[in-house]
């Protein structure tokens, strides 16, 4: 089972600049829906392909019932490749089960102020445990030119 780190709305967000009323007030407004995951698994191999076909520097480990287990980048896989490690193990062995995630309801302000604060680029949005969006730097960035 993955180690969810849940963002909590426990204090004021501390961003450098204030969010217009442009911006989406929740995870969920932001978020893209139904993010493409790999099963825990899947091969070494067959993730890194995804990975490359998509042009996704990352992507979410799900187990039954689209249940959030873990994160796999592609530097997992080319620290596992370069070990000499075979590619054809589940990405469960190669996966990273610390993971960041918010519930639906939590304020963008918020993702985007602990992105910043633990240097991550996506948090994954979850709804009891069940993977259902994610939020990357790429999505703010596309927001920002909006």
């Amino acid at each position: 089972m993955a180690r969810i780190t849940h963002i909590h709305v426990d204090h004021e967000p501390a961003l450098g600049f204030v969010l217009t009323p442009m911006w989406p007030e929740t995870a969920q407004d932001l978020m893209t829906p139904h993010p493409r995951s790999v099963k825990a698994t899947a091969t070494v191999a067959e993730v890194a392909r995804v990975l490359t076909e998509a042009h996704f520097s990352g992507i979410p480990v799900v187990g039954e019932r689209n249940v959030l287990v873990g994160v796999v980048t592609h530097s997992d896989i080319v620290r596992h490749l370069s070990d000499g490690k075979d590619s054809n193990v589940p990405i469960g062995e190669v996966m990273t089960p610390d993971v960041w995630a918010v519930t639906l309801g939590v304020a963008t302000a918020t993702v985007i102020d602990q992105m910043v604060e633990h240097g991550i680029h996506r948090v994954f949005v979850v709804e009891n445990d069940i993977l259902v969006g994610v939020v990357s730097a790429f999505d703010i960035v596309r927001r920002m030119r909006m």
